[in-house]
């Protein structure tokens, strides 16, 4: 994708909404992963406990910089990069508190 193509996904509201349901979906599952590190298991709650929060951003971000990624991406796909880079999102954002 061109970064053009990478800046126009990541202000969809539609693109976000999807990332959004996929994240949360993710973080149901991680939070009944009784072998998931802490620091995954409270990013899950904190997304699953704040659903419009600032998270999004971030996520989204991710989402858009992975290679398999495309503005046509499927559900089933935007959903395993969602959990692909979800782990990756929980400890970019306790690094950084």
């Amino acid at each position: 994708m061109t970064l053009q193509e990478k800046a126009s996904l990541l202000i969809n509201d539609e693109f976000k909404a999807k990332i959004r349901m996929a994240a949360l979906k993710a973080a149901k599952d991680l939070i009944n992963d009784t072998n998931i590190d802490m620091l995954v298991r409270k990013y899950a709650q904190r997304v699953r406990n704040n659903i419009f929060g600032d998270w999004i951003n971030h996520l989204t971000f991710l989402v858009v910089e992975h290679q398999q990624t495309t503005a046509a991406v499927d559900d089933a796909l935007l959903q395993n990069i969602v959990n692909s880079v979800f782990t990756q999102a929980a400890e970019q954002y306790y690094y950084n508190i």
